[in-house]
């Protein structure tokens, strides 16, 4: 098994006059002077705070914030016209399509945009399917923190040297080697060759057709899988935890930490993981072990960034955004998504503001704070609530759910309720069934780990 993850802007999409529009119009909302294009375009793959600081660091906070409003209220304007402000480079919608039809590659996205944005894209041009990972902006540290490519990692298996990054900035390539795998530079973006090249990476790309071959040659490494080498797998107590031992040997984390867990209905439901293995070891098939590495590897040395990453989501909740019709979705979003809001009010002392369609609404900056102490510090606990948040779009949905107000597939069905509805009107697709039924199992596998802790 592979994951291949690609960068979104500058290399599956060309947006870049939509990003120097909207910068231009943030800037200039200050008075600031806006950079030249090339200076604009080469702080694409940075977060959009970072790049405006860079671009006005004489800025006030209370400025910096508002142009950031600014940039976000141009950008979505831009991107609802017609061309939707974003083309997809030429060649690429079939390179994912290719990818994403074979068995033995997984695909995933990392990108500065927002979650919404990142969904926009992958809807609009019907790729949500191909991939298994989708990270953006509003799930962790910005490039070139290695963080959002480890979770990547982490959530879908594999092995640092199984992962290959692609992407167009030195921030691509810098985070890809942060977190130890390989990366290729595609020279249609908005960075040079030679950018691409001193920043480390391994391959350039100058065209779709050279990064079809690039990705062959890479095949061989790049799906790699051990052998299993131990007959017995057992659980022991070790001083208030327990470990999972392969004949003799305790198991680690892929960082080398020893993996102790908190109970021993974890440590059995890992165990059984590795006993289930057949003459090669699939990472992909032990959702359990992935989920406790990365809050081990992981979450445990970042705590509060998780929480606060957690409580990102709430701040655009899947369930504060509603469609303005037909009348019928719009009635039963409002049936079953107000319940939760008002469960969340009374719960963590939150009031959520709604809107009808896709424009950002600003939620009480109180929420957040509130939202990251309901997640804690409890790195197990934690890492599946933040698995759950990006997994379902809602942090309540996530929260709900670890508290069993609501049940894995309650879960499931309030957040493909759009989705479910579709399917009601128009008959089953079977590839967006598919898709459906591994993310419901994936749902039932975290709500499983959150019931052994």
């Amino acid at each position: 098994m592979r994951l291949i993850v690609f960068d979104c802007d500058g290399t599956l999409v060309d947006s870049q006059q939509t990003i120097i529009t909207a910068t231009e119009a943030a800037l200039s909302s200050h008075d600031f002077a806006a950079p030249d294009r090339r200076d604009i375009l080469y702080a694409v793959g940075l977060p959009v705070d970072v790049a405006m600081r860079r671009h006005a660091p004489d800025a006030t906070d209370d400025q910096i914030i508002n142009m950031l409003d600014v940039y976000r209220e141009t950008y979505q304007q831009l991107v609802q016209q017609d061309d939707r402000g974003q083309v997809m480079f030429p060649g690429m919608h079939e390179q994912i399509t290719k990818l994403g039809g074979l068995d033995d590659t997984l695909l995933g996205i990392i990108t500065m945009k927002s979650r919404r944005g990142l969904e926009r894209v992958v809807d609009a041009y019907d790729i949500r399917k191909y991939f298994q990972v989708l990270k953006s902006a509003d799930d962790g540290p910005g490039k070139p923190n290695p963080a959002l490519m480890l979770d990547a990692i982490a959530e879908t298996g594999v092995t640092a040297e199984q992962a290959l990054m692609v992407g167009d900035t030195s921030f691509d390539i810098m985070m890809a080697k942060a977190a130890g795998t390989r990366a290729i530079g595609v020279g249609w973006g908005y960075q040079t060759i030679d950018e691409l090249e001193d920043s480390g990476a391994d391959a350039i790309a100058e065209t779709p057709e050279e990064l079809n071959d690039l990705l062959r040659r890479l095949s061989t490494l790049l799906k790699f899988m051990a052998k299993r080498f131990y007959e017995n797998v057992s659980v022991e107590a070790r001083e208030g935890a327990f470990a999972v031992l392969l004949d003799a040997h305790e198991l680690k984390t892929p960082a080398k930490k020893p993996l102790l867990v908190p109970s021993e209905a974890l440590a059995k439901l890992i165990a059984e993981e590795w006993q289930a293995q057949a003459d090669e070891i699939d990472p992909n098939n032990m959702p359990h072990m992935r989920l406790v590495s990365t809050a081990l590897d992981r979450v445990a040395e970042n705590t509060a960034e998780t929480a606060e990453a957690f409580a990102a989501y709430v701040m655009s909740d899947l369930l504060c955004y509603r469609a303005e019709h037909p009348e019928k979705l719009v009635q039963k979003q409002s049936d079953s998504w107000d319940p939760l809001l008002q469960w969340a009010k009374s719960r963590f002392d939150v009031s959520l503001a709604v809107t009808a369609g896709i424009l950002p609404v600003e939620q009480p900056q109180e929420n957040h704070a509130r939202f990251a102490a309901a997640a804690g510090e409890e790195p197990f606990r934690l890492t599946a609530l933040a698995h759950l948040a990006a997994l379902l779009g809602s942090a309540i949905l996530a929260l709900a759910l670890d508290e069993a107000h609501i049940s894995p597939r309650q879960a499931y069905e309030l957040a493909f309720l759009d989705d479910l509805y579709q399917m009601e009107d128009w008959g089953v697709d079977e590839e967006a069934q598919a898709r459906l039924d591994k993310i419901e199992l994936e749902i039932a596998t975290v709500a499983g780990y959150l019931s052994a802790l």
